[in-house]
């Protein structure tokens, strides 16, 4: 099942950067911090994405935008701020990767590898 509706460029930018061995993996958040350096969860690495090209913000380990379309601040640390959302093509917050699990229950309760999760964004979003 391929969603259509997905900017395919950003999705394969993501599983790649997911397959770069450039982010640590971490749980229960966007990002986190340990002695070591940042965490981020799969969603996170998105996020990491987002701010790099310049359409989202991070604030310690939230993301977002200081001002959207209705003139307030939205940041979230546990799924995919809106704007993120947009500029992605994804379908809400916490995207569908296989069949009905949602992107977060893998990273964070299934504790799929980034390698693993790519393959099936990859399946789900740019067969």
């Amino acid at each position: 099942m391929t969603d259509r509706t997905a900017n395919r460029d950003v999705i394969a930018t993501w599983v790649a950067a997911l397959r770069s061995g450039r982010y640590r993996q971490g749980r229960g958040g966007l990002r986190g911090e340990d002695v070591v350096g940042p965490r981020h969860c799969c969603l996170g690495v998105l996020c990491e994405l987002a701010v790099d090209a310049g359409i989202a913000q991070r604030a310690g380990n939230l993301y977002g935008v200081r001002r959207d379309d209705e003139g307030y601040v939205q940041f979230q640390g546990a799924y995919l701020p809106s704007v993120v959302v947009a500029w992605a093509g994804l379908p809400g917050g916490d995207p569908y990767v296989v069949h009905d699990d949602r992107a977060s229950k893998l990273n964070d309760v299934e504790h799929w590898s980034f390698a693993d999760i790519a393959d099936a964004l990859e399946r789900r979003y740019l067969s």
